[in-house]
């Protein structure tokens, strides 16, 4: 059984803070790791938060060292974002009324 999971990272030492998102190194890997998630229903919704120095990504795997497992591709895991895993408690839900 799938559990949703929130993910929060904070930028990393690898993060250049004077360079876009999509102008980061390792940026077209990164893009392709999150589209590859998104396309096996693990990468719900995500992208930046406030200022852009943090990201919250939303997935849905059975554990959450699945989910880390699955990050483990993303060239950005502990370079340019470093990682947090919690489990996310859905109280409300469009989806399903």
């Amino acid at each position: 059984m799938s559990a949703f999971l929130l993910t929060r990272h904070r930028t990393g030492p690898s993060w250049d803070p004077t360079r876009p998102m999509e102008a980061q190194s390792d940026w077209e890997e990164h893009a392709r790791v999150m589209d590859a998630l998104v396309a096996r229903g693990v990468l719900i919704i995500g992208g930046p938060a406030g200022a852009g120095e943090r990201v919250v990504l939303v997935c849905e795997a059975a554990t959450a060292q699945e989910l880390l497992d699955a990050l483990e591709d993303d060239p950005w895991t502990r370079s340019h974002l470093i990682d947090e895993v919690e489990p996310l408690s859905i109280r409300i839900d469009a989806r399903h009324p």
